[in-house]
C-alpha cells in the first residue's frame, strides 16, 4: 500500500520525504518508519490535514487487501541542530 500509492500522495499534499524504511527483524513487525521534513509545525499541520481527505487515500484505505494493516502509530518530533542539513 505504501510503496504503490502513498508515496505519490505524500508528494501531492506536501509531506516532504527524507527517508522510508521497513523493519527486517525484531518485535512489532511489520513496521514502517519514515522521516518527513517541514519548515515548522504549522506547515506540518496544514499538509497532514490534506492527506486524510485526499481522494486517492480515501480510495485505497477502503480496499479489502489493506484492511487492518495499521495497528499502532508512534510520532516523534525532532528539531534540527545548527549543523543539520534539513
Amino acid at each position: 500500500m505504501f510503496n504503490e500509492s502513498e508515496f505519490s500522495i505524500f508528494d501531492e499534499v506536501g509531506l516532504h520525504s527524507v527517508f522510508f524504511g521497513e523493519k527486517i527483524a525484531g518485535p512489532q513487525m511489520p513496521c514502517l518508519t519514515y522521516l518527513l521534513a517541514f519548515k515548522d509545525m504549522a506547515e506540518r499541520d496544514v499538509n497532514w490535514a490534506k492527506f486524510g481527505p485526499n481522494p486517492e487515500w480515501q480510495r485505497i484505505v477502503k480496499l479489502p487487501e489493506y484492511a487492518n494493516t495499521v495497528s499502532n502509530i508512534y510520532r516523534v518530533f525532532l528539531k534540527p541542530l545548527s549543523y543539520s542539513q534539513l
